[in-house]
C-alpha cells in the first residue's frame, strides 16, 4: 500500500477503532470485524450454518437470503455477520455505541469463495478469506487491535477471550488467552 492510499484509508475512516481494526488488517492480512456489544443478545455471539429461509440485511445495505450450506455469525437469537464475507447492519457499531465486540477469525476459504459469489456480494474481507490466512496470525492481530484500541483510543479491553477451533465439523470451546 502507498502512501496515498495509507492516507486515504485514515481520513475515510470515521470512528477511531476503524482505524486501528483497518492498521491490523494491513499489518497481519487478517480480517477483523466488530460488533455493537450491546446489540448481541445474551452478549456473545457463536459460528453456525444459516437456517432455511434465513436472511441478513449486510452492511451496505442489501437484505441477503442465505442459504443453509454458508456460514454466519449469530447471536442466540438471529444471524448478525455473513461469516468471511461482511457485518450485518443490525449489529453494525455507531456513534452511538459504546461497547464493541472484536471479532477475528480463519475461515476455510473456498467456502467464502463460494458464499460471496452466491451472494455477488464483494468485499476486503472475503478478498483477504479467499486466498488464504495464516491460521496463526488470528489470535496476534485480535490482540494488536485491542492493544491499539485501549492504549490510543478511549477503549478499556475485556481481559480475557475465547477462542475456538474446529473439530470434526463442530465448533468446541478450546481455551481462554488473556490479552495481557
Amino acid at each position: 500500500m502507498d502512501a496515498r492510499a495509507f492516507d486515504r484509508l485514515w481520513h475515510e475512516t470515521d470512528q477511531q477503532y476503524r482505524r486501528y481494526k483497518q492498521l491490523c488488517m494491513l499489518e497481519y492480512g487478517q480480517p477483523l470485524h466488530t460488533f455493537d456489544y450491546d446489540k448481541l443478545k445474551d452478549h456473545k455471539i457463536i459460528v453456525r450454518r444459516a437456517l432455511a429461509g434465513e436472511s441478513i440485511t449486510s452492511l451496505d445495505g442489501v437484505e441477503r437470503k442465505l442459504t443453509s450450506n454458508m456460514l454466519v455469525i449469530a447471536d442466540p437469537e438471529r444471524a448478525v455477520a455473513i461469516a468471511g464475507v461482511m457485518g450485518g447492519s443490525n449489529t453494525e457499531v455507531t456513534d452511538q455505541t459504546t461497547s464493541i465486540l472484536i471479532e477475528a477469525a480463519n475461515f476455510k476459504a473456498s467456502n467464502i469463495r463460494i458464499t460471496g459469489g452466491l451472494l455477488n456480494l464483494e468485499s476486503e474481507a472475503r478478498y483477504r478469506f479467499e486466498r488464504g490466512i495464516a491460521p496463526g496470525l488470528t489470535i496476534p492481530a485480535l490482540r494488536k487491535a485491542a492493544r491499539l484500541i485501549a492504549e490510543l483510543g478511549d477503549g478499556k479491553v475485556s481481559k480475557d477471550m475465547q477462542t475456538y477451533i474446529q473439530v470434526k465439523n463442530r465448533l468446541k470451546l478450546w481455551d481462554y488467552l488473556s490479552l495481557s
